[in-house]
């Protein structure tokens, strides 16, 4: 699975809104073929009421999606033992993303000295 909400490929410029209004939180976890969310460039996702997002072991995962994401109630992302955010989820979650890669270059470096 490589998004959760798939774009339908309806005009290019035709702007959608999906709203969750009771969902609460969302564990996404051994996703490894997961990119991101929802890659609808047109599409708005709220989630009014979100406050607990978990993103572990989804390698692929850059980003939550490209179109706007609306989450006033959300104030950090978990993964691991780690705690982010950066103003908006987008931002947290390639900031997750980044340091994932570092600590797997980190790792590869010490694997390999004898």
């Amino acid at each position: 699975m490589k998004e959760v909400i798939a774009d339908e490929g309806e005009g290019a410029a035709t702007k959608k809104r999906i709203v969750f209004p009771n969902l609460f939180e969302i564990h996404l976890e051994k996703l490894d073929s997961l990119i991101c969310l929802c890659p609808g460039m047109y599409t708005t996702l709220e989630f009014p009421a979100l406050e607990i997002l978990r993103i572990d072991e989804c390698p692929k995962m850059k980003m939550f999606g490209y179109g706007d994401q609306i989450t006033p109630n959300l104030k950090k992302v978990l993964q691991g033992t780690k705690e982010r955010w950066f103003g908006s989820l987008n931002l947290t979650v390639q900031q997750l993303f980044k340091e994932e890669q570092q600590e797997l270059v980190r790792g590869s470096f010490f694997a390999s000295k004898p």
